[in-house]
């Protein structure tokens, strides 16, 4: 079962995707062109997250804290 598995894994997006309905886009893996990187570049550019601007408590509250130093623990 494994060997099997081992031989069908790497059709296994394209033949699910073959049969998909006309309406349905590819997803970024199982795209027919191969170009996988430069299409989940451009899908994550097209979100609606990073079409939106950025909040301005974003500046002011999350920033800060994402740059914050990791407090080394004291024994």
């Amino acid at each position: 079962m494994n060997k099997l598995l081992a031989e069908a894994r790497p059709q296994m997006i394209p033949l699910v995707e073959a049969f998909a309905v006309d309406s349905q886009d590819y997803n970024t893996l199982g795209n027919p062109y191969g170009d996988i990187y430069q299409l989940q570049l451009d899908t994550a550019r097209s979100t609606l997250l990073n079409l939106s601007p950025v909040p301005s408590y974003y500046h002011d509250y999350i920033k800060p804290v994402m740059s914050m130093q990791k407090a080394t623990a004291k024994l």
